[in-house]
């Protein structure tokens, strides 16, 4: 700043010594009055136009900069470009984030060293006056002692999130006055214009950030349900086999209780067969009966032939005694076969009363069996409610959270939208103006006199650099926020549609392993219930074995009870035939003793047939109970084979359903376990997705952060070839409208002294910016 002060000083003093040379020695100060004054109403009226803001700019450009070329790196948003010819305010802008950052002790120790510079400045300045007063200069001196700017030194600022920052080269501005750094007050530093949007920025990564937390608390609550649904229908499984194992108890009994029916069935069939067997006996008995009538009827002709031909009394009367015998015999058998016939009938009823009772058990297991399945499938269809309940939850909450993302990214669209229009409106009104400008530009090109137009193309120049400022500032900004609601919108769709792919892969895997878990869980309740229907026929055929095997004993106890009863029956009847034909024969022997020789061929043949019948009977129930001893042999040993068998089955069955079972509870925990490391690969598969992506973000923005420093620098330098090129043809027009009048009248030649000064002074800083 220092140096800046010398030069304009410098500059001021060869610009009176050359006017000096060209007039008297008495317009020296009043053209350099005139100038102050113009300085004076320039700087009036740009702290006029100034807002607030600038003006405190302004205010900490002047008092905190010790070195023109100390510029921190700013972001692009903060980069505001200028022509050349006007670059204080873009110094001014980037030495207030310079100060802005930097600490305050050493702003004070500057702003210090400057005052006091300053103070020695001017007393040098003032002595140099009152010794130079009186020398001559050449006319259109330019200074040499203007030096050159040095190179822009680069302090980095720290960096924010995500976002970079690039170095800005900024040339030195000559200062037009010395009034300006006088007498001006130190101020605040000034907030960062985009700070707030930095702020919103970081916001809303923090609430992407939250809202991935809370799709994980979300992800960790649904696996939780899962797991509890999970143990609700392992419950559920222990009550269904609960319940089938009830089923199964009913079932055997229920089972239990045919075999006892057929049992008594078969007890019946035996009593029926025993009948059945006792009729025949009494139809041969009844046979041999009338065979004995037949015979007794012909002897009894015989014996009245031969009575007849003896008259023999005794054989007579011993005839009818045998006749009333055997009546009394044919009574017996009649009375025994009412009495097994009266036994068949209580037989009957009883078979019927018990028939009736298993039915009536039979009908109550059969409602038990009934009321158990209704409530299986109760339970089942509970459970399937229940599982559905839970599916449509979650379906709602992935529509709910894919709807959010919806509404959160129209919602950014429609702000950037706005934000657009509202850029391209502003672009659009600043271009009207920039016409209107230009045209009242052009149309202020004919001057009333050489002082009027030298004032008058001041004043335009200073608006039209001043507008072309403002209007490249806003520019600049427009264009720097519209890149930046692109990325942003870019950024946003693309993190969007990076969360709809996983919120759609998770809810993929999430109906992925719900069929995978609900065919696993129908395939093993599939398993055990043909498990079960194995057990429940290998169950059954051992109770029908059991059962059979007990009918065959009870059977086999009945018939041999049958055999010694009717065999104690028979022995007892012969006993008591013995006895009476004992009894007979000793009466007849009193009695009929003549008769005792012709009675003897009957008697042995009678004896005959009943010594063969006796024997035939006896041989018969050896036989008998010889098969039957081999029948129950043979059985007995069957029975003990089959319950080998089935017991070597059970255990077999046995040891494979726990081998099953320690590989379904294997397979669960190897389930979980997968599971387990599958949600920490996808949370560090997140994880580094969410890096990749910031530093992809970083990189990119570094990238557009050196293409846009490169267009703007590009920029800068066509706007300043422009301007020279204006200026330059602007000052041959007023060289050659000042030659013409100057020719026209030599009274005006003081005044085109002021005019050759000012555009040599013109020259001068056009040289110097060029520089």
């Amino acid at each position: 700043m220092d140096k800046a002060h010398k030069e304009e000083e410098e500059e001021e003093d060869q610009g009176q010594k050359s006017q000096e040379i060209g007039g008297t020695d008495k317009k020296k100060p009043n053209i350099k009055e005139e100038e102050e004054t113009e300085s004076e109403e320039e700087s009036e009226e740009d702290d006029e136009d100034k807002t607030p803001e600038e003006k405190i700019e302004e205010i900490k450009l002047e008092n905190n900069i010790t070195n023109p070329t100390d510029v921190i790196q700013m972001e692009t948003s903060d980069v505001i470009v200028e022509p050349k010819p006007k670059i204080k305010k873009f110094v001014r802008f980037a030495l207030i984030h310079n100060t802005y950052h930097g600490s305050d002790t050493e702003s004070e120790e500057d702003e210090e060293e400057e005052d006091e510079e300053e103070e020695e400045e001017e007393s040098e300045e003032e002595e140099e006056e009152a010794e130079d007063g009186d020398d001559g200069v050449k006319a259109g001196a330019v200074p040499n002692n203007v030096e050159e700017s040095k190179p822009v030194d680069i302090v980095q600022m720290p960096e924010p999130d995500v976002e970079t920052v690039q170095p800005i080269d900024v040339e030195p501005e000559l200062e037009t006055s010395n009034k300006e750094t006088d007498n001006i007050p130190t101020a605040a530093p000034v907030k960062d214009p985009f700070e707030n949007e930095k702020v919103n920025y970081e916001n809303r990564i923090r609430d992407l950030l939250s809202e991935k937390s809370s799709h994980e608390d979300r992800i960790h609550n649904l696996i939780s349900d899962l797991e509890l649904k999970q143990l609700e229908q392992n419950q559920l499984k222990g009550k269904i086999g609960e319940l089938e194992n009830h089923v199964l108890t009913k079932t055997w009994a229920m089972d239990r209780q045919e075999a006892e029916m057929t049992s008594a069935m078969k007890e019946s069939e035996h009593l029926r067969n025993k009948l059945r067997r006792l009729e025949d006996d009494l139809t041969e008995y009844r046979l041999k009966n009338s065979d004995l009538t037949e015979e007794l009827v012909r002897k009894v002709a015989e014996e009245n032939k031969r009575k007849e031909e003896t008259c023999d009394f005794f054989k007579i009367r011993e005839l009818e005694e045998k006749l009333y015998d055997a009546n009394e015999k044919i009574k017996y058998l009649e009375g025994e076969l009412n009495e097994i016939k009266h036994n068949q009938e209580i037989a009957k009823e009883a078979e019927n009363i018990k028939k009736a009772d298993t039915e009536v058990e039979m009908k109550i297991m059969r409602e038990a069996l009934d009321e158990a399945l209704k409530q299986k499938s109760i339970l089942q269809k509970r459970f399937e409610s229940e599982f559905n309940q839970l599916r449509n939850v979650n379906t709602a909450q992935e529509q709910q959270l894919l709807d959010d993302f919806e509404w959160k990214l129209r919602e950014v669209e429609q702000s950037c939208k706005k934000k657009i229009l509202d850029a391209d409106k502003c672009k659009r009104d600043l271009e009207a103006q920039v016409t209107k400008l230009t045209v009242e530009v052009e149309e202020l090109s004919k001057f009333k006199n050489a002082e009027a137009e030298l004032a008058q193309l001041r004043t335009v120049s200073h608006e039209h650099q001043r507008t072309i400022r403002t209007i490249t500032r806003q520019k600049e900004e427009l264009q720097v926020n519209e890149k930046i609601l692109n990325e942003e919108m870019s950024r946003i769709k693309a993190s969007l549609e990076k969360e709809k792919t996983h919120i759609a892969t998770l809810q993929a895997i999430h109906s992925r392993e719900i069929t995978e878990k609900n065919r696993k869980h129908q395939f093993k309740l599939d398993q055990q219930k043909i498990e079960l229907q194995e057990q429940f026929e290998e169950r059954l055929k051992k109770e029908t074995l059991r059962t059979k095997v007990d009918c065959e004993k009870h059977h086999l106890e009945d018939k041999r009870v049958a055999v010694e009863h009717t065999r104690a029956q028979g022995e007892s009847k012969l006993q008591e035939q013995k006895k009476k034909w004992e009894k007979q024969l000793q009466e007849s022997q009193h009695q009929v003793e003549v008769l005792r020789e012709r009675v003897k061929d009957s008697e042995r043949l009678h004896r005959q047939e009943v010594e063969s019948a006796v024997t035939h009977s006896d041989q018969s129930m050896l036989e008998m109970r010889r098969k039957f001893d081999k029948l129950d042999m043979s059985y007995q040993e069957k029975i003990e084979k089959a319950q080998e068998t089935h017991e070597q089955e059970i255990e077999h069955l046995n040891e494979e359903y726990e081998r099953r079972l320690a590989q379904c509870e294997a397979s669960w925990q190897q389930q979980l376990s997968t599971t387990r490391t599958t949600l920490e690969l996808v949370k560090e598969q997140m994880r580094r997705d969410t890096y990749d992506q910031i530093q992809h973000l970083r990189t990119q923005h570094q990238r557009e952060l050196e293409e846009q420093w490169s267009r703007l620098i590009q920029e800068r330098d066509e706007a300043l070839a422009e301007l020279e090129q204006r200026h330059r043809t602007t000052i041959e027009s007023l060289r050659t409208e000042i030659e013409i009048r100057s020719k026209k009248s030599n009274a005006e030649s003081e005044v085109s002294y002021g005019v050759k000064d000012a555009l040599q002074k013109v020259l001068t800083n056009v040289f110097n910016f060029k520089s």
